[in-house]
């Protein structure tokens, strides 16, 4: 019987996912979807998989898959926008965007990032930060809709650029926002290399303190995906604004 097959694959797949054998995991569900192109909750599967193992160009290939079957939801659409604009692919992104039209407060939000992505990525950098602003100013959020978690991560961005743009004090000010709302990743403020010249102000060191000298902890799956996507203003072309 083939769905009795199906599903001891499924769980074989699941269990050497769980157990940190990511390749033996996507063997078995790249044969299942040769077998069955199709299905899309074993797409969905195969995608969870590749981000918890940070194969982010496989993730893109994925999602393209599923965009051109019509089965990619509203969110996966607009991580492929992302996905394609960090790629450099801003005709492809463009009609992505398009295509997403927000429903709430956190759909503008998130399209706004996007946006502000893509003038960024475009040297549009006054542009950029209007944009990265707007994301924050949004009106408040209706008693049906979900809290938005990732307005640190907008907050951040706008901090980074400033600091990019070499408006330091603004840049502070902002990651201090940034901080408040919940940015508190230890790893992020020792390796971005945006801070390399303010880290010896003391303000930014009596902003960070407490989270650098935290114990390290196991990031989870996404804290590696959400700087590409989220937060981090791509450093690419040549700034074409001051």
């Amino acid at each position: 019987d083939v769905h009795p097959r199906k599903e001891v694959e499924d769980a074989t797949a699941a269990l050497y996912a769980w157990l940190g054998r990511y390749e033996e995991a996507a063997e078995i569900y790249n044969q299942q979807l040769i077998k069955t192109p199709g299905d899309a909750v074993l797409r969905n599967h195969m995608i969870e998989l590749l981000l918890v193992n940070n194969n982010y160009t496989e993730v893109k290939i994925q999602l393209e898959i599923l965009h051109q079957q019509k089965q990619i939801s509203k969110e996966q659409l607009l991580h492929l926008a992302s996905y394609q604009l960090l790629a450099g692919n801003f005709t492809q992104s463009t009609a992505l965007a398009k295509q997403f039209i927000p429903a709430n407060t956190n759909e503008k939000n998130k399209k706004a990032m996007l946006t502000a992505n893509w003038h960024w990525l475009s040297g549009n950098l006054k542009t950029a930060l209007v944009y990265f602003k707007d994301s924050v100013k949004i009106k408040p959020l209706a008693e049906t809709e979900e809290i938005d978690e990732t307005k640190s991560f907008r907050l951040y961005a706008i901090a980074r650029l400033y600091a990019q743009m070499g408006q330091t004090a603004n840049a502070l000010k902002t990651l201090e926002q940034a901080i408040d709302a919940g940015f508190t990743y230890k790893y992020i403020f020792l390796n971005d290399p945006v801070w390399k010249t303010i880290k010896t102000s003391p303000k930014w060191k009596l902003l960070v303190k407490p989270y650098i000298e935290q114990e390290d902890e196991e990031p989870g799956p996404y804290e590696n995906y959400r700087p590409l996507i989220e937060y981090r203003v791509p450093d690419g072309k040549k700034n074409k604004e001051n």
